[in-house]
């Protein structure tokens, strides 16, 4: 539900206390799945519900870089308001700032 924004399921899904902060082997998380497709009404229902705003998955990526990745800035103000680490970094030394700067979206 998480990955196409349908946040009325996710809403029914938190209120059966479904985990928030559950994640796939690979480590990705629905609050992940929101940071990548841009769905900052979801992000906002799982952070309210507990969803951990620093969790990476295997590789490292965190939603906060996952959002800064793919240009999501709703989603990114939305990660940094729960606190999200804005100087996290990817092992090679990528930052959230960093990759908005790459993609032209980075905004003073």
């Amino acid at each position: 539900a998480s990955r196409f924004g349908h946040a009325d399921v996710v809403s029914v899904l938190l209120d059966a206390h479904a985990d928030a902060g559950c994640c796939r082997a690979s480590g990705v998380s629905p609050l992940a799945e929101c940071a990548v497709h841009g769905h900052a009404e979801c992000a906002s229902l799982l952070l309210a519900a507990k969803a951990g705003v620093e969790a990476a998955d295997v590789l490292g990526w965190t939603p906060l870089l996952l959002a800064a990745w793919h240009g999501h800035s709703e989603v990114l103000t939305t990660l940094c308001a729960s606190d999200a680490d804005a100087s996290a970094s990817l092992a090679n030394g990528f930052t959230p700032l960093w990759q908005q700067r790459l993609l032209g979206t980075a905004r003073a």
